[in-house]
């Protein structure tokens, strides 16, 4: 993007959309962060309709699998419906370890 050629994306654009809707669609702030945190600072960042588009669905996805993740909850009571992992299949153990490993060490670096 140079501002001298005229190429320059308006982040308020991206998010609000332009004065044609039609040709400069409403984002949203989620669309502009996604967008920005998968970019890759070392390569060549683009951005346009195609590259936004692709992050709403990706993020419309991630929603979507929450969702239904959450939604199989429904009614879940975690001190009569959890399986002791003594009981567990040994893949879901050490999907466990590995969780409570990543929350450590998450947990240790927001200190």
């Amino acid at each position: 993007m140079s501002k001298s050629i005229g190429n320059v994306v308006d982040p308020e654009v991206v998010i609000n959309g332009g004065e044609d809707h039609t040709k400069d669609p409403p984002y949203g702030a989620d669309v502009l962060r996604w967008w920005v945190a998968e970019s890759n600072v070392f390569t060549e960042v683009l951005i346009g309709p195609v590259v936004l588009s692709a992050a709403r669905d990706d993020i419309n996805k991630l929603r979507n699998t929450l969702r239904f993740m959450l939604g199989n909850l429904e009614g879940f009571n975690p001190e009569t419906d959890s399986i002791p992992p003594a009981e567990m299949y040994i893949v879901d153990q050490y999907m466990l370890h590995l969780l409570h490993e990543y929350g450590s060490k998450v947990r240790g670096n927001c200190v």
